[in-house]
């Protein structure tokens, strides 16, 4: 909403665009005559008569009907529309300039919060500029959109800190720069987009959601195979680490053994583990199992590892 308050503060009253309403020349007015938006020019003859003669009074009551529409409008905070209010001049007219930017925004977010809300009936003479304006959206802006939008329907399970935080991180980053992204967040990134996409409608009519949806699923294509890059190399990683410590283990299991024992019930196991495998007529893989029964007897060693120790014993 940050870009209503300076479209707020930034009203030029004196444009060549003025929005106005068709009045009656001699007639008392019923309060429901057309709005008529300049910047479209398609006026009658008498409707250009009329101005020559009553303009003022047009841009006075179109920029009455302008304030009323905004006032009555549930979807701004008072905040903010005061903020713009009080920098509409009923007397010097308003510009549809302002309305454009104004209504533009207001449909941009009821979009974010995937709804179909139309614009009032009196803006249809503007709505095809609004949507224009829309659809011509800057990628700052569809970053902005995105980040609201992902905090109006990904929280929870996401936090809106690492929401913020996580796309922030993403819009730092240029195309190039994708490959440095780490596995943690590559992983809060891609899960984010996936939950978000899966809350947009797929087979949307409206040309702004697939405009974000494009956005979407460009940057899950660009991220899916670093994450998948970075998970094998952390298997990998994990896998020789984990080899490694086994090797030594298997290489000198007493000492590994004595290393874990600072207690008279593992002395005791240890001594009782010298005995059995010790016994001549036990064999090479007897004793192996031997040995890893015992360590997982004694819980000395976590049981994923004990069951991967076991697949190494037999590889």
């Amino acid at each position: 909403m940050l870009s209503l308050f300076k479209k707020a503060e930034t009203m030029q009253a004196n444009t060549n665009y003025k929005v106005l309403v068709d009045l009656p020349l001699f007639f008392p007015t019923t309060g429901e005559e057309k709005i008529i938006f300049s910047r479209n020019g398609k006026t009658s003859k008498w409707f250009d008569f009329k101005k020559n003669f009553i303009e003022g009074r047009m841009q006075k009551a179109a920029a009455t009907r302008i304030k009323t529409l905004i006032d009555n409008n549930t979807y701004l905070d008072n905040s903010l529309k005061n903020k713009i209010l009080n920098n509409i001049n009923s007397e010097e007219g308003i510009d549809d300039t302002l309305v454009i930017n104004v209504f533009e925004d207001i449909v941009r977010r009821k979009k974010l919060n995937l709804t179909t809300q139309d614009l009032p009936a009196a803006l249809d003479g503007v709505k095809a500029l609004i949507d224009e304006k829309i659809i011509d959206s800057s990628s700052s802006t569809i970053q902005q959109d995105i980040l609201l939008l992902a905090k109006n329907n990904c929280s929870p399970p996401f936090s809106e800190t690492t929401i913020k935080d996580s796309l922030s991180y993403l819009n730092s980053l240029g195309n190039n720069d994708l490959h440095t992204v780490d596995l943690d967040d590559c992983s809060k990134i891609l899960s984010i987009f996936n939950h978000l996409k899966e809350k947009i409608p797929q087979h949307s009519d409206d040309a702004y959601l697939k405009k974000i949806l494009e956005h979407i699923d460009k940057i899950i294509k660009l991220l899916s195979p670093q994450q998948e890059r970075l998970e094998n190399l952390a298997n990998k990683q994990t896998y020789n680490k984990r080899v490694s410590y086994l090797k030594k283990i298997t290489n000198n299991p007493y000492g590994w053994l004595n290393l874990k024992s600072g207690s008279s019930e593992y002395i005791s196991s240890l001594q009782n583990f010298d005995k059995l495998s010790n016994q001549s007529k036990l064999k090479t893989k007897e004793k192996k199992e031997l040995e890893v029964s015992l360590l997982s007897a004694q819980h000395l060693y976590p049981e994923e590892d004990i069951l991967e120790f076991i697949l190494f014993l037999e590889n």
